[in-house]
């Protein structure tokens, strides 16, 4: 998986106060992790500049904002503004860690098409994590630009699953920000200035109480109501709990009798990590309990333990998990994905040498096996399909082709595997190829199917290789209402589909409780809410 600072300034409050531009900084650190993803490792940070066409303008030198600028100061409300929310906090390795929601809310009467955010911070703050955001910091202050689809916000609406992990010396709370954004239809940028919190008013109308110009909605563990029930389609597409030779038709897995079929499992959390669920009893106690088919191993390339990080013994004891998960996989009669678990590295051709040797060792290994698929890529962000993503595939695929002709292998897309509409144009010429949507669905909505959807609609075929219910850092709140609408659409689409994670990590993506000392024979009481969800739902489509 499914991976995440802020600036030293002058209050702004002062009319005297010095706004420094972003690129007046020296050395920048830059971080583009996942969906997500506080669920995946707790050092999670890359080199990458910030987009060029975001103006990051600083703060400026008076409190009244640059012209035409909309701006906040003492007891001011600006129509645009931004609360960083604290939604965890812990001690660690980089000193005092805090787990920050950040919301922009948009009370112009206008559409926002573009924003990014300057803020500050201590001066020893580094980025952790993030979600659905690039974030930079440097000196004392903080930039964070959006990803594509939450540059976006509708008049009287705000954004949905954007976050980030910090970490400094004195757990300071992130307050004192300016943001600049453009309105639709507007040719000058506009920029606000306040202090988080401060505009948290009943008098400021926000998307709460504006809902007809939300386009999303939000249920969390303690106010959603039971679980809504959406039968599984009349897709010709079916679990099957039968090994055979899969190859790919259309937008569809195939069976060796030339039977559409879906695939519905779970993945495991870095196996550097949580090897004791590596093994032939615990896989038997999701196939026989939740009617699982498919098995997914994720091997962390970058991360702590990550095979491109460690020596020759850490891989070693790497490809050994691998080997024991593969073995026991088929042993069971269950698929099994190899998984090359990019996500702080984001660009694959990064560790792109060793991906070459990796698979082509792996594919000669189990050359014979016809329950194995490739994935090459697990999260490319910050990368262009056209220009690395797709190259980086067409260096990978000949190898394992080499070895296992005809085995399927699935191709991750940019930002953190969402981007599977830039596939349409650009598609790669190989046969039994899959392309990957990953989502959490308290952060990936309508947006996120839509892309899936017109990829499908195109004849890309689409699987789901990584997926939960609660926010992209794979923890918070359950948003079981986006569950049902992201289940409707995988039973329609007859998609394949895995859940994220396998492991009793204290966060809401966990499969099982931290409490739960178990490797088999699970209990209810052993499973979070989101595994209980996944359960039902996998067991509906087993027949189970």
């Amino acid at each position: 998986m499914q991976e995440r600072k802020i600036r030293k300034t002058l209050s702004f409050l002062l009319a005297s106060c010095m706004m420094l531009s972003l690129s007046a900084c020296g050395s920048k650190v830059t971080s583009s992790n996942a969906e997500n993803n506080g669920k995946n490792t707790d050092s999670s940070i890359e080199e990458n500049d910030a987009s060029s066409d975001k103006t990051s303008s600083g703060i400026s030198e008076s409190s009244s904002g640059s012209s035409g600028a909309a701006t906040s100061g003492a007891g001011e409300k600006s129509s645009v503004y931004v609360d960083f929310t604290p939604t965890n906090s812990w001690d660690g390795e980089k000193g005092k860690y805090t787990q920050y929601d950040v919301t922009v809310y948009n009370n112009e009467s206008e559409k926002i098409t573009d924003w990014s955010l300057d803020a500050e911070c201590p001066a020893d703050m580094v980025v952790d994590q993030n979600w659905n955001t690039t974030v930079s910091v440097s000196g004392g202050k903080m930039n964070i630009i959006p990803a594509d689809y939450a540059k976006v916000i509708e008049a009287g609406g705000k954004t949905e699953g954007l976050g980030i992990i910090v970490a400094d010396s004195t757990g300071n709370p992130l307050s004192k920000y300016q943001i600049s954004y453009s309105l639709e239809g507007a040719s000058d940028q506009k920029t606000a200035t306040g202090i988080s919190g401060e505009n948290s008013s009943d008098s400021i109308v926000t998307a709460e109480n504006n809902s007809e110009n939300s386009n999303v909605t939000n249920s969390t563990d303690s106010d959603s109501k039971e679980d809504t029930k959406v039968a599984v389609s009349n897709n010709t597409a079916k679990v099957t709990n039968t090994l055979s030779k899969l190859h790919v038709e259309g937008t569809s897995l195939m069976n060796e009798k030339g039977e559409a079929v879906r695939l519905q499992g779970i993945s495991t959390l870095g196996l550097a990590w949580y090897p004791q669920y590596v093994n032939e009893e615990t896989f038997k106690s999701f196939k026989d309990d939740w009617g699982i088919n498919i098995i997914r191993l994720a091997m962390y390339t970058q991360e702590d333990g990550g095979y491109c990080v460690g020596d020759e013994a850490n891989k070693k004891k790497l490809k050994g998990l691998i080997d024991k998960g593969v073995k026991a996989a088929t042993d069971l009669g269950l698929y099994v994905i190899i998984d090359w678990h990019i996500l702080s590295d984001g660009n694959p051709m990064t560790h792109e040498d060793e991906a070459e040797k990796f698979f082509d060792e792996m594919s000669r290994k189990y050359a014979s096996y016809s329950n194995v698929l490739y994935e090459i890529c697990n999260e490319p962000n910050g990368s262009n399909w056209k220009s690395q993503i797709k190259p980086y595939a067409e260096k990978i695929i000949p190898i394992i082709r080499k070895n296992a002709p005809d085995s399927v292998i699935i191709v991750g897309t940019n930002t953190w595997s969402q981007d599977v509409d830039d596939v349409i144009s650009d598609p790669i010429n190989e046969k039994n190829l899959m392309y990957t949507v990953h989502f959490y669905a308290a952060t990936h909505k309508e947006n996120i199917r839509n892309k899936a959807k017109k990829a499908l609609d195109a004849g890309i075929p689409v699987f789901i290789s990584e997926s939960s219910i609660c926010d992209a850092s794979g923890n918070g709140g359950l948003d079981k209402a986006s569950a049902d609408e992201w289940k409707k659409f995988i039973n329609e689409n007859g998609l394949s589909f895995i859940e994220w994670s396998l492991s009793n990590k204290n966060e809401s993506s966990a499969i099982l409780v931290p409490s739960c000392k178990k490797t088999s024979g699970f209990t209810d009481s052993d499973y979070t809410d989101s595994a209980k969800y996944y359960r039902t739902w996998m067991r509906e489509n087993a027949g189970l």
